[in-house]
């Protein structure tokens, strides 16, 4: 059943599948500026991109989360 309001809150399979696409949405922005001059116009965008991408995973899981587990912090 679709949410019809913002406040209304995500089932943990809802949850899951937005957890496993945002992280390979993150993973396709870190290797495209990896490939990029630190200095051009792109990079800081992508930059910019998975700054908010992460702030908005940290919202939906409600703390930082730390991309150097597998795990990603989120079982401790």
């Amino acid at each position: 059943m679709p949410r019809r309001r913002r406040t209304d809150t995500l089932s943990a399979d809802e949850a899951t599948e937005l957890f496993q696409r945002a992280l390979h949405l993150r993973t396709a922005i870190i290797q495209a500026y990896a490939r990029l001059s630190p200095y051009a116009d792109e990079y800081r965008d992508l930059e910019s991109a998975r700054e908010a991408l992460d702030g908005a995973l940290a919202t939906v899981a409600g703390r930082k989360l730390d991309y150097r587990k597998a795990d990603l912090g989120l079982l401790e």
